[in-house]
């Protein structure tokens, strides 16, 4: 996870500068016919990511407020959206669902996605939380209560403490928490979750009807 000195890579994935690094070799290649060796374009990404790294040190920020469900009883602006993740272990396959329910608990909008090749449930379920803050962004939300019956994953990012298997999802998540004015992640009950988990299922189960080629 820490890339030793003298790089000093330790915040954040490597791979989002590793693509870039390899796309820009590509258009150099391309439009001006220069030539860079992997070793060049790997030391090119170390070298930027520690630049931004830096970078980011001067400037001040600030976290997301992880407010308790309590603080936003009397905020009629305030979205809760259940999510949930839904595992297929023969087919490595996921299925997301989630919905929205405003402040009256009239519910204002659902989604689902599927993707392949996940390598656990605890993956599903962070895959589920990320899809469903992307949605809520898009649909304008501000401030957001998010509710999972993934207890560990919930923890974690309550406290925000890495967990190796899905480190760059909870990056992804951090991240993406930090966009919304205020937002809460709260645990609860399987039972209390059964539209969110029908919803995944049901995309789940799709993805698994769908032939794949090559």
């Amino acid at each position: 996870m820490i890339c030793l000195p003298p790089t000093g890579i330790n915040q954040g994935p490597i791979f989002l500068w590793l693509v870039w690094a390899i796309w820009t070799t590509r258009n150099y290649l391309i439009f001006e016919e220069r030539i860079f060796t992997p070793e060049a374009t790997i030391l090119k990404a170390l070298v930027e990511a520690r630049e931004w790294q830096l970078a980011q040190s001067k400037i001040e920020t600030t976290k997301p407020h992880m407010q308790t469900q309590k603080t936003y009883r009397n905020g009629s602006a305030t979205v809760t959206c259940f999510t949930d993740g839904s595992w297929n272990l023969d087919s490595r396959t996921a299925g997301s669902g989630w919905i929205f329910l405003d402040s009256t608990g009239t519910e204002i909008g659902e989604g689902q996605s599927a993707e392949r090749f996940v390598s656990s449930s605890l993956m599903a379920e962070a895959i589920s939380i990320r899809s469903a803050l992307n949605n809520a962004l898009e649909k304008g939300f501000n401030d957001l209560i998010l509710k999972s019956d993934a207890q560990d994953l919930v923890l974690a990012l309550t406290k925000q403490e890495p967990i190796k298997e899905i480190y760059g999802l909870l990056f992804d998540i951090h991240a993406l928490a930090s966009l919304f004015t205020l937002i809460a992640f709260t645990f609860i009950l399987r039972s209390q979750n059964s539209k969110a988990d029908s919803l995944g299922k049901a995309a789940n189960s799709h993805i698994n009807s769908v032939p794949t080629f090559g």
